[in-house]
């Protein structure tokens, strides 16, 4: 009897030794396949931020990103020169800049932002001399005629060459102590952003234009 029971005894704990052994065996297999799982998704996230060209695009705009000195004023007798696809359009000091925009003190990041807001990039920059660079799209038209046009936000009359590229023949073809493009109608802006409105001669552009700075 004493046998039977002992038996008896053994097997039962044979069986819960195996049933034992089968759950440590399956709680490894399950832990493994989580283990798998999470390493495939890492690896997937990895490899995606590696070649995705988004994420490139952001790192890359970031480590661009310039921070300019926004607490000493600059001198009055610092040079401004403005360029417009590499050639030298317009230079100043300072203390001009400043009457012009009846502001009464500049400091570095104020000017680059400032520029910035009308399409200028800094080429350079120390405390004698900035230099500002616009890359502007190159706008083709009728040849050897006059365009009304914009120039940072003004009025402007263009000329076209004798292959269609517009340019502006002096300086008093910007008309900045008149009105803003931006006052008139929408439609009529685009026409003149665009170069839509040409004429034979000058004074046919400039009679059309006092209509929008009257």
């Amino acid at each position: 009897m004493n046998n039977n029971f002992q038996d008896y005894n053994e097997e039962e704990y044979n069986n819960e030794d195996k049933k034992e052994n089968k759950k440590r065996i399956r709680n490894r297999v399950n832990l493994f396949i989580v283990l798998l799982i999470v390493c495939f998704f890492s690896t997937y996230f990895i490899v995606d931020r590696l070649t995705n060209s988004k994420y490139k695009d952001v790192s890359d705009n970031q480590s661009k990103t310039s921070v300019y000195n926004n607490t000493n004023l600059l001198s009055d007798d610092m040079k401004i020169i403005l360029k417009v696809d590499g050639v030298v359009e317009k230079s100043e000091t300072l203390k001009d800049f400043k009457l012009d925009n009846e502001i009464d003190s500049v400091n570095e990041q104020f000017l680059v932002d400032y520029y910035a807001s009308k399409g200028y990039s800094v080429e350079s920059l120390s405390e004698k001399k900035v230099v500002l660079n616009k890359d502007e799209k190159e706008v083709t038209v009728e040849p050897n005629k006059y365009y009304l046009g914009e120039k940072d936000g003004y009025f402007a009359i263009y000329k076209s060459d004798e292959n269609g590229k517009v340019f502006i023949e002096d300086e008093s073809d910007i008309y900045r102590s008149s009105g803003m493009v931006n006052t008139i109608p929408e439609n009529d802006q685009e026409d003149i952003k665009n170069f839509k409105l040409g004429y034979d001669t000058k004074n046919e552009a400039k009679e059309i234009l006092s209509g929008y700075i009257s």
